[in-house]
């Protein structure tokens, strides 16, 4: 049935295409082009800083290499493979990376199984209940770890590291209050503690880009300009622990961080704009740069700092704030010596050629990261990239492969869609949208579906011969706020007035 379908789609394009009379030639063609857009994608730049990272008393070991699904297989076909939590995690972890997860749970299955059963035989192995709460955040089991590590600390009270990682996970579920109360109790036991620092960054950030998100979306600059991050733990671990670089070297990135979402969120408007740009700072956030440039080249010479990668990595966000790619990427270079590949910088050095429009220099950092840490979304915004860069043949070749993985992500079809228009397959486009909503016309209500709603109109637009089908189809797209409500409009003017 879905085949007949979709060959009934295909004849009645082709059956239109010799009537359409709104696009009369191939100019009017390119016009329409032009504007077929691509989905817009959920990348985020993640600036984050580990336990690994903020170790400045010594280089962090190299990331071993990871083993293919065989060798892993391999591995546990031997004597005792199936007593190996990390060995059993890693083989579900290497059937997610090749898109069939579901096979590899029954081995996540064991492993959670024999670790809660050594957890309850032991409940003060702190490195069994890492693995345990690894596992549950797989799953999606977030809510349930907090509790966990409450129990944990309460039976082992005098180890900061329980504390710390407790309000790292209230954190998570967005309890800073209590995660405060926690970090509390974790200085009082060890202030030199690297875990207490991550986390105290992150409850810093979590409650400043809570904030930034409560404004109102009529609020101006200054309003977001006027929110300041609660630094004051990270200033009284500083004044308390003079000597202690880490307490230093975190008040410093968390000042870091409030001028890169700051800056970031000020520009945002800019990046749909159709020429380049770079990004604008107040005088303040000048100074503040300034200084913190200042202290982080002082830190790349502080013999007390063994591992330079965390000024490296804080050097290398305000280049690229700055759009000096030439010496971010040199930053990230110098910072192999400490860590071989951190796929934030990566992201952060795809993100700092996106504001000057230079796509092909982006896409090999955004590969990189996926290559790194393959998500969703970075995966989904390198084949917008690509489409960005007219690499049309890469950019569908990247979404079929992502569409076997998430076939109900139907943001995937309409890129597919996007780069069969702009390949001047306009038949094969709109049967392929209309294939689409034939399959799940029973699930989702498409002329809702803003996305849908301007493919329509374009099929419309080479398709129909009545100007007056078309003028509906575009007034649809306009009126259900689509993305594209300017190219619409556009269309409107040039073929339906």
């Amino acid at each position: 049935m879905q085949f007949k379908a979709f060959f009934i789609l295909l004849l009645l394009c082709t059956s239109l295409i010799s009537n359409a009379q709104v696009l009369k030639t191939a100019k009017d063609t390119t016009e329409v082009l032009n504007r077929v857009k691509f989905p817009r994608s959920n990348a985020t730049v993640i600036v984050s800083f580990n336990e690994s990272m903020l170790d400045l008393d010594e280089i962090p070991s190299s990331p071993l290499a990871k083993k293919s699904l065989d060798e892993l297989l391999k591995l546990y076909e031997k004597k005792g493979g199936d007593k190996n939590i990390d060995l059993m995690i890693n083989i579900y972890n290497a059937h997610y990376d090749l898109g069939d997860p579901n096979k590899g749970f029954k081995y996540l299955q064991k492993a959670y199984n024999l670790a809660v059963e050594l957890y309850e035989l032991n409940p003060s192995n702190i490195d069994l209940l890492k693995q345990i709460t690894e596992m549950m955040l797989i799953v999606n089991r977030m809510p349930d770890v907090p509790k966990m590590w409450e129990g944990y600390a309460n039976r082992n009270p005098e180890v900061a590291e329980g504390w710390a990682k407790l309000a790292l996970y209230k954190i998570q579920i967005l309890d800073t209050a209590a995660a405060r109360e926690y970090l509390e109790k974790a200085y009082s036991i060890n202030p030199k503690r690297t875990e207490i620092y991550v986390t105290a960054l992150m409850e810093a950030m979590y409650k400043f880009i809570i904030n930034m998100s409560q404004l109102k979306e009529n609020e101006d600059i200054d309003a977001m300009l006027a929110l300041e991050i609660d630094v004051s733990f990270l200033k009284r671990a500083a004044a308390q622990n003079p000597d202690l670089e880490i307490a230093k070297m975190s008040l410093h990135v968390a000042q870091l961080l409030k001028i890169f979402y700051q800056s970031v969120l000020m520009n945002a408007d800019k990046f749909s704009l159709e020429r380049s740009f770079k990004f604008d700072f107040t005088d303040t956030q000048k100074v503040e740069m300034a200084d913190l440039e200042k202290a982080m080249k002082a830190a790349l010479t502080n013999k007390k700092i063994v591992n330079k990668f965390f000024p490296l990595k804080a050097l290398t966000v305000l280049e690229t704030l700055r759009g000096n790619m030439e010496m971010a990427t040199a930053y990230v270079e110098e910072s192999k010596k400490y860590i071989k590949a951190d796929v934030d910088l990566y992201r952060l050095l795809a993100f700092g050629y996106l504001p000057m429009r230079k796509y092909h220099k982006a896409i090999p950092h955004l590969k990189k990261a996926c290559n790194l840490s393959p998500t969703y979304d970075d995966l989904f915004t390198l084949a917008r990239l690509q489409f960005d860069n007219y690499d049309y043949d890469a950019a569908l070749a990247g979404l079929q492969s992502l569409l076997q993985s998430h076939p109900q992500k139907f943001e995937i079809v309409f890129g597919i869609i996007a780069i069969q228009f702009r390949q001047g397959n306009p038949k094969e486009a709109c049967a392929t949208l209309f294939r689409l909503e034939e399959l799940y016309k029973d699930e989702v209500n498409f002329e809702k579906e803003s996305y849908f709603l301007y493919y329509k109109a374009l099929c419309h637009l080479f398709f129909d011969e009545k100007k007056e089908s078309v003028e509906k189809a575009l007034r649809a797209a306009i009126d259900n706020d689509t993305p594209w409500m300017t190219e619409a409009k556009e269309l409107m003017n040039l073929f339906c007035n």
